[in-house]
């Protein structure tokens, strides 16, 4: 399949130097690949053969799935931000996805299934004096330091629970022990 055509029917070539491009060809676009810049601190936990998936502004829809294929070891500097090209292997039997366009993916560096989990947003609330004045379980003890806590509420008052933590997405946190289970009520904001 002809990508593009750089010469017009009758157009004088001349080869100085190169060999002038005429074409470009593309052998099969059934099999795709996205280049992917990845930022120097989320490069170290891409592998080859992980998961991905992404979704392109032309079809915002549907979501297509790949492999990381290999990660580059060149890196690009832009603006002081240091990116390393990831190639991701991309199926493309419907012909839908096209050379040139930008895609917005995810890797999936981590899994975790049938696991407790709370909005992230849960392990940073500390409420104010006079939320806990108002609310605030008269028995309950505040955690100290560093140690992860989760406000529950049961409807009335809330309290602090204590909690282990494990892999989180940004968005949602994986509770490794919590004294509390699935449905509670938590506190974000």
């Amino acid at each position: 399949m002809v990508i593009a055509r750089n010469v017009d029917v009758g157009q004088t070539v001349s080869a100085s130097v190169s060999a002038p491009t005429l074409f470009v060809i593309a052998a099969d676009l059934s099999k795709m690949q996205v280049e992917a810049g990845i930022d120097e601190s989320d490069v170290g936990r891409v592998k080859e053969g992980q998961p991905v998936t992404f979704h392109v502004d032309a079809f915002p829809d549907e979501t297509f799935t790949g492999t990381v294929l290999e990660v580059r070891l060149n890196p690009t500097v832009d603006s002081n931000v240091v990116t390393y090209t990831t190639v991701i292997d991309a199926p493309n039997a419907s012909l839908q996805l096209k050379p040139g366009m930008t895609a917005l993916l995810s890797i999936v560096v981590g899994r975790r299934d049938n696991v407790l989990r709370v909005q992230a947003a849960a392990l940073q609330y500390h409420p104010s004096s006079g939320v806990l004045a108002r609310y605030g379980d008269k028995s309950a003890i505040a955690p100290s330091g560093k140690a992860n806590a989760v406000w529950v509420s049961n409807g009335t008052t809330i309290a602090p629970e204590p909690v282990t933590t494990g892999a989180s997405d940004g968005i949602y946190t994986e509770l490794v022990s919590a004294p509390f289970d699935e449905g509670t009520a938590v506190v974000t904001r």
